[in-house]
């Protein structure tokens, strides 16, 4: 009879034998943080709001507003019997999703396509998808050269109150020729001395 070891049977089985020289293997899963749902509670379909007060709500302009439905992009948009535009919870929602969308350079028609393959159901999820990854890459380049303007801007504002602290000189002053123009952040120093350098 062909007898196995202690391990060519663990693997067979896909069990360990556990023991305090043999503790079990501890599986660590990393969680990721769920974001906060932007459209929690937008889900009543009355119509109840006029153009004015969706904007006030969304922090948009009455004329954003109107220019979204007009291109047909707000599916389900009520009126009044005095055909006046009435906007429910649900139309809100919609609103966020489509203006930020628009906000991160998403063309009108895209826009439009998107909305229409949320409408036509969960066949459309990987496409949609596709979109909202997109969307998101593109934010985050434009956050990533926000950021290094925005660190520009924070040497400079710190400069400046140094010298205002100091009472000393603006070395950065074009005008003041016989000197050039600082480094403008720390970490760009070696670079430009070894350009410098090459220059002479």
């Amino acid at each position: 009879m062909k007898t196995h070891n202690r391990n060519t049977m663990e693997r067979i089985s896909g069990k360990t034998e556990t023991s305090p020289d043999n503790p079990p293997e501890r599986k660590i899963f990393m969680k990721t943080k769920k974001p906060a749902n932007p459209f929690e509670g937008l889900t009543d379909r009355t119509p109840q709001y006029t153009v004015k007060e969706a904007a006030d709500m969304l922090g948009l302009t009455g004329y954003t507003v109107r220019y979204y439905d007009n291109a047909g992009l707000i599916p389900e948009v009520d009126r009044s019997p005095g055909n006046v535009r009435l906007f429910s919870d649900h139309n809100l929602a919609w609103l966020k999703l489509i203006h930020c969308l628009r906000m991160t350079g998403l063309p009108i028609p895209e826009v439009r396509r998107y909305i229409n393959m949320c409408l036509q159901g969960d066949s459309t999820i990987p496409a949609r998808a596709e979109i909202i990854s997109a969307q998101e890459k593109k934010l985050e380049d434009e956050l990533k050269l926000l950021n290094e303007q925005m660190d520009i801007l924070r040497y400079k504002k710190h400069y400046y109150q140094e010298l205002l602290n100091t009472h000393s000189q603006d070395l950065c002053n074009p005008a003041t020729m016989h000197v050039q123009e600082p480094d403008i952040t720390p970490e760009h120093k070696s670079t430009l001395r070894t350009n410098q350098r090459k220059k002479r």
